[in-house]
C-alpha cells in the first residue's frame, strides 16, 4: 500500500513521472526535446521517489542547522553589546525596524533563542565573578551596573 506525501521538488517528481512511465514520451517542438533527455539520464539510485525525498530532507536539516547557528551568533552579539540580563531589556534597546528585521529572517524562534543567549552571557557573568581573585577585584570596577553613586555626597545632609 502506497502512502501519500506531498511533492516538494516538482523537477525531481517529472523526473521519476519519465523514468517509471512504460510508454515513451513523445516530444512536440524542440525547445523541450533536450529537457526529455536530460530526465531520461537521470542515474539508477535518483530512480526511487524515496531517495528523492531523503535527499530534500537531508538538504534542509543542513540549511536548518545553519540558520540556526546565524541565530544564535547574533543573539549572542546583540545582548553583549546591549548588556542586556533580561528579555525585556533586549527588547526596549532593539529598534522597531530591528525586531522586524530579526523577526521576517528567523521568525517567532528568535525569542526563544535569546532568551537562551541571556542566560548563558549571566551565567558567564556570574563565573566570571565567583572565580575572580580578591586582588584583581580591588584592581578593577565589578560595580553591578545598577549601581550608583551619587554626584554630591552633601546631597543628604541637609
Amino acid at each position: 500500500m502506497a502512502t501519500v506525501q506531498p511533492v516538494i521538488n516538482w523537477n525531481h517528481f517529472a523526473a521519476y513521472l519519465v523514468r517509471a512511465a512504460q510508454t515513451p514520451i513523445t516530444c512536440i517542438g524542440k525547445k523541450l526535446e533536450h529537457l526529455r533527455d536530460d530526465l531520461y539520464m537521470i542515474p539508477r539510485e535518483r530512480k526511487d521517489c524515496a531517495t528523492l525525498l531523503r535527499d530534500e530532507r537531508s538538504s534542509r536539516q543542513k540549511h536548518n542547522n545553519i540558520t540556526r547557528k546565524r541565530r544564535l551568533d547574533l543573539m549572542r552579539e546583540l545582548v553583549r553589546t546591549y548588556d542586556a540580563r533580561s528579555y525585556n531589556e533586549l527588547y526596549k534597546r532593539l529598534s522597531v525596524q530591528d525586531t522586524d528585521d530579526i523577526y521576517a529572517e528567523y521568525g517567532p524562534t528568535w525569542k526563544e533563542t535569546a532568551e537562551h543567549s541571556i542566560a548563558n552571557y549571566c551565567k558567564e557573568i556570574i563565573l566570571e565573578q565567583e572565580t575572580m581573585s580578591f586582588e584583581q577585584i580591588l584592581t578593577s570596577n565589578h560595580h553591578s551596573r545598577t549601581c550608583q553613586h551619587p554626584a554630591d555626597t552633601r546631597q543628604g545632609e541637609e
